[in-house]
């Protein structure tokens, strides 16, 4: 995996950006449409736009997925370009 360059005003930390914000963040990052996302996931475009207006809330094995990335740090370190050693 190439190391990626982000700029300081790029690396917003995702603490300060609601779950539905990070799951855009991620998405986009990835280069995937809701539906693409969706399919990955087990769930449905409408479901994928819900979870990014915080309108809804993950569940099931999404969830289960969001949590890992969260408790590894995953989602700042593959968003921001850093490498995760585990």
């Amino acid at each position: 995996m190439e190391d990626k360059q982000i700029s300081e005003s790029d690396q917003i930390s995702l603490e300060l950006l609601t779950t539905g914000d990070q799951i855009k963040r991620l998405r986009k990052h990835l280069k995937l449409t809701q539906s693409e996302f969706g399919d990955i996931l087990g769930v449905s475009k409408i479901c994928v736009a819900r979870w990014e207006i915080n309108e809804r809330q993950c569940k099931g094995t999404a969830l289960v997925l969001m949590n890992i990335l969260s408790k590894y740090n995953l989602w700042e370190s593959e968003i921001n370009g850093r490498q995760n050693n585990f």
